[in-house]
């Protein structure tokens, strides 16, 4: 498999766990050094993300939509860029939201896994 489609793949593997709200499976996407700049600008580690998005029960996805997918390999680590639409129960309220996003992923021991990731509110932009 090229470094696309395994990116894909797990990108793919995390919308599934954050939907599923399932947190060994988010687990074992997330290098241990994980760390994420949501589109509020919050900073989370790996625990923060894991429980702010799929064990406190405040925030559901119901839907994640990734397009325009674009992965640059760098050897041991590459970078995705892409839209992501997503809809979100927050809160009790149902939220739509465009966003595009950037994630890190690191190669170690021949497994990749999502070591970092920056989010923000698409406006009119979009990969």
């Amino acid at each position: 498999m090229t470094d696309f489609e395994i990116i894909r793949e797990l990108l793919h593997a995390k919308s599934a766990a954050l939907m599923s709200q399932t947190p060994t499976a988010l687990e074992r996407i997330l290098h241990p050094a994980f760390i994420y700049l949501n589109a509020s600008g919050t900073r989370l580690d790996k625990q923060d993300y894991i429980a702010g998005y799929c064990t406190s029960g405040q925030v559901a996805f119901l839907s994640q939509k990734t397009s325009g997918l674009k992965v640059q390999s760098f050897g041991d680590f590459a970078v995705a860029t892409m839209n992501v639409d997503d809809v979100l129960m927050i809160g009790g309220s149902q939220r739509m939201q465009a966003n595009v996003s950037m994630c890190v992923f690191a190669k170690v021991d021949d497994e990749w896994y999502w070591a970092a990731g920056q989010t923000m509110a698409r406006d009119d932009m979009s990969f």
